[in-house]
């Protein structure tokens, strides 16, 4: 299996821009209020390999990329997503 450049992933992501896809590469992430850990969480999304749509892309105090979810549900950040073309 190929190892994937999250780095090269986060790059699509932003330079596509809002709004687009991602799919997840994980089990389950937290989302949290804002942009970023320091935020308050809310709940974990489970992978249901269904591209997730994001309304808003932001960069971190940290450099990490967050999404907002178009579901309402939060942020993500986009460690372990792949952008969906």
């Amino acid at each position: 299996m190929e190892q994937l450049n999250f780095e090269e992933e986060w790059e699509k992501v932003e330079k596509h821009g809002a709004p687009c896809k991602v799919d997840m590469l994980c089990r389950e992430k937290k989302t949290y209020t804002g942009p970023g850990e320091e935020y308050a969480p809310l709940w974990d999304i489970s992978n249901e390999n269904i591209p997730l749509q994001l309304e808003e892309i932001k960069r971190n105090k940290n450099g990490v990329l967050w999404g907002r979810l178009k579901s309402g549900k939060g942020w993500i950040d986009l460690k372990e997503t792949k952008f969906h073309e």
